[in-house]
C-alpha cells in the first residue's frame, strides 16, 4: 500500500450513553430503554423537574442504541466560516489552499444544521454488524492490530466497505439515513466557531490530542487510544484532531477522469506530528485503501 501524502501512517467508544432523569421523591426508576430506541438527551416530561443540560450538550442532542451499543449524535448549528488555510494555520499546502492556482487561501462557505457523531466510529459499534455476518472482519489485514477493540476507534476499514456494507446496514436498523459529513461540515465542526490552528489555539500538547507518535512527540503507546480520552471542543466533539484521519465523502480530485478513485481524509492520526493534526490539513487515500491511521464519523442531516 503506497501514501499519497507526507504524512506518516503505519501499518496497522463508542462510550456507552446512558440517559437517566432524576424523578420525583416517590417514584420508580426510568425503564430501560429498548434496543434500536433513539433516546432524546434533554426532553423530560412535563410533570419532571427540568435538567439543565451537560456541558457541551444541546437540545436536540440525542443518543441511539443499536443491538446494545449506543452513541450521542450531536446537534451542530448551521453558520458561514472561512474554510482552508489561513496566514495563521502555517505551514500550509497547496491542497489546503482554496484555490492555489489564484492564490486564494480561504473561501467563506454556508453550512446547514447538522449532526454530527459525539465521537469517532468505534469497533464496538462496527463490530455489531460484524456480529451479524454483514460486515467483514478484515483480520486479514490486521484488523484491531492487538490493540483491543471496545471504545477505541475502528481501523483497517476501506471508504468502500464503510459507505457500501457498514452504512445501509446501520440505516436499516435505525430507519435513519447516517452518512459521512461533507469536508466543509468537518472542518465547520472541528474549528467549532474558532479561527486558529487547532479548536481550542494556535498549540497542541499531548494532554490535548493523540498525536506524535512517529514524530516523537508524544510517544507511547503505540496505538490508537479509546475514544473520549481526551477534552471535547466547543460543539462537544472528541478527537477532531488526532486519533484516526476521518473519511469524508467528498471526492479527492473533481476529475472525471479520476473522480472517486480516492477521498479525502482529514483530522491526523496518532502517528502524525502537530502540523499534521491541524483543522485545515487534508489527506487522501484509494477508496478500497484499508489503515491503521485510518478511521470514520458519522453524521446526517437535520431532518434525519
Amino acid at each position: 500500500m503506497t501514501h499519497t501524502r507526507t504524512v506518516l501512517f503505519a501499518l496497522g467508544a463508542v462510550a456507552a450513553i446512558g440517559v437517566a432523569i432524576a424523578l420525583a421523591s416517590g417514584l420508580g426508576s426510568a425503564p430501560e430503554p429498548l434496543a434500536n430506541e433513539r433516546i432524546p438527551l434533554v426532553a423530560p416530561a412535563a410533570s419532571q423537574p427540568v435538567v439543565s443540560p451537560m456541558p457541551h450538550e444541546r437540545a436536540g442532542d440525542y443518543a441511539e442504541t443499536v443491538r446494545g451499543v449506543s452513541f450521542t449524535m450531536k446537534a451542530i448549528p448551521g453558520g458561514t466560516f472561512d474554510m482552508g488555510c489561513g496566514i495563521g494555520d502555517e505551514p500550509c499546502t497547496d491542497d489546503e489552499w482554496a484555490d492555489a492556482a489564484a492564490e486564494q487561501r480561504q473561501r467563506t462557505v454556508a453550512v446547514e444544521p447538522f449532526y454530527l457523531a459525539e465521537t469517532e466510529m468505534t469497533w464496538a459499534l462496527y463490530q455489531t454488524c460484524i456480529d451479524d455476518g454483514v460486515c467483514a472482519t478484515n483480520d486479514a489485514d490486521g484488523g484491531d492490530n492487538g490493540w483491543g477493540k471496545g471504545n477505541r476507534p475502528v481501523i483497517e476499514v476501506s471508504w468502500n466497505e464503510f459507505t457500501e456494507v457498514f452504512l445501509p446496514w446501520l440505516n436499516a436498523e435505525t430507519d435513519r439515513t447516517y452518512r459521512l459529513p461533507t469536508e466543509a461540515e468537518w472542518e465547520y465542526a472541528a474549528r467549532a466557531g474558532n479561527t486558529t490552528r487547532y479548536a481550542w489555539s494556535d498549540t497542541i500538547d499531548c494532554t490535548q490530542a493523540r498525536y506524535g507518535y512517529m514524530t516523537d512527540d508524544c510517544g507511547a503507546p503505540n496505538s490508537t487510544v479509546p475514544v473520549k480520552t481526551y477534552a471535547p471542543n466547543a460543539f462537544g466533539l472528541y478527537d477532531m484532531h488526532g486519533n484516526v484521519w476521518e473519511f469524508v465523502q467528498d471526492c479527492w480530485s473533481d476529475d472525471p477522469e479520476t473522480a472517486c478513485i480516492e477521498f479525502v481524509l482529514r483530522g491526523g492520526s496518532w502517528l502524525n506530528g502537530p502540523d499534521e493534526v491541524r483543522s485545515a490539513v487534508r489527506a487522501r487515500h484509494e477508496r478500497t485503501y484499508r489503515e491503521s491511521g485510518d478511521g470514520f464519523r458519522l453524521a446526517h442531516d437535520a431532518s434525519g
